[in-house]
């Protein structure tokens, strides 16, 4: 009988302990989700800006290709856009051009958001 006793209360010793680690555990996960969500919350802003295209202002020569030289000798695809097309139409043409410009795999893309062509 006492060693029934015994183990039964080795038993319940054991699964307190477990559950005291247990609770541990979780006060130091509660600790560190309020520092993450912190990191998270200052982290966010600063990749939506990275991940924003830059608007910028061109000026340089349409090929028939779908691409425009600068006048600093950088390249832009332009993007396949109802505006994108109508500059293309103006191949081996000057123009200036304003758009977004995003950077895919080393190939920089510009959306056109306005353009005249340069007589």
């Amino acid at each position: 009988m006492r060693v029934k006793v015994f183990a039964l209360l080795a038993a319940a010793v054991l699964i307190l302990s477990l559950a005291a680690c247990g609770d541990q555990k979780a006060a130091k996960t509660e600790e560190k989700a309020p520092a993450t969500a912190e990191q998270s919350a200052t982290a966010q802003p600063a990749q939506e800006q990275a991940a924003a295209p830059a608007e910028v202002a061109v000026s340089g020569t349409v090929d028939a290709a779908g691409k425009i030289t600068a006048a600093d000798g950088q390249t832009y695809a332009i993007a396949d856009t109802d505006m994108g097309k109508e500059v293309v139409k103006l191949a081996s043409k000057k123009v200036e051009l304003k758009g977004t410009v995003a950077e895919n795999q080393g190939v920089k893309t510009i959306t056109v958001i306005e353009f005249k062509e340069v007589k």
